[in-house]
C-alpha cells in the first residue's frame, strides 16, 4: 500500500487533495441536488403539463371541427331531400295545372318550379351561412381554448402544421 502511495506521488498525486476535491464535489452536488435540480424538474413537469393539456385541446378542437362537418353534410342532406320534395310537389302541381289549363297552367307551373327553385336555392345558402357560422364559432373556441395556455413556439409551429396540413 505505500509502495502504490509511494509511486502516486512521484507522479503528483496526493491523497489529500483528492480527499479534499472529493468532498467538494460531494458538497456542490447536495446543493444542485437541493437547490437547482429540484427547481428544474418541478419547472419541466409544470411545463409538460401545459403541453398535454395543449394537445389534449387541440385535439378536442379537432374533434369538434370534425362533428360540426360532419353536421353540415346532415343539413345540407336534409336541405336537399327537402329540395327534392318541394321540387317533386312543384311538378306535381304543375302537371294538374296543366292538364286543367293549358298554357296558362304552363306558365304557372313554371312561375311554381322558379319559386321552388328560388326557396331551394334560398335554403341552401341559409343552411350553408349557419352551418359556416357554427363551424367558425367551434374553431374560434377551440383556438381560444388552446390560446389561453402558454405555448411554446415549437408547439405553436406543429399546432399550425397540423391545422393546415
Amino acid at each position: 500500500m505505500e509502495t502504490i502511495i509511494h509511486i502516486l506521488g512521484n507522479i503528483g498525486f496526493d491523497w489529500r487533495i483528492a480527499l479534499a476535491n472529493f468532498v467538494n464535489f460531494l458538497i456542490i452536488f447536495w446543493l444542485l441536488k437541493k437547490f437547482i435540480f429540484s427547481k428544474i424538474s418541478q419547472s419541466l413537469e409544470k411545463r409538460k403539463e401545459v403541453i398535454i393539456k395543449g394537445v389534449t385541446d387541440a385535439q378536442e378542437a379537432e374533434t369538434a371541427l370534425m362533428m360540426a362537418e360532419e353536421k353540415k353534410k346532415e343539413l345540407i342532406k336534409g336541405a336537399r331531400v327537402e329540395a327534392d320534395a318541394i321540387v317533386a310537389n312543384a311538378y306535381t302541381t304543375a302537371k294538374k295545372t296543366v292538364a286543367a289549363s293549358g298554357d296558362q297552367a304552363k306558365k304557372e307551373s313554371e312561375r311554381i318550379i322558379a319559386e321552388a327553385a328560388q326557396k331551394i336555392e334560398k335554403q341552401h345558402k341559409e343552411s350553408e351561412k349557419r352551418l359556416e357560422k357554427q363551424t367558425a364559432e367551434m374553431v374560434v373556441a377551440g383556438v381560444r381554448k388552446i390560446l389561453v395556455e402558454e405555448m411554446t413556439p415549437a408547439l405553436q409551429d406543429k399546432i399550425v402544421s397540423r391545422i393546415t396540413s
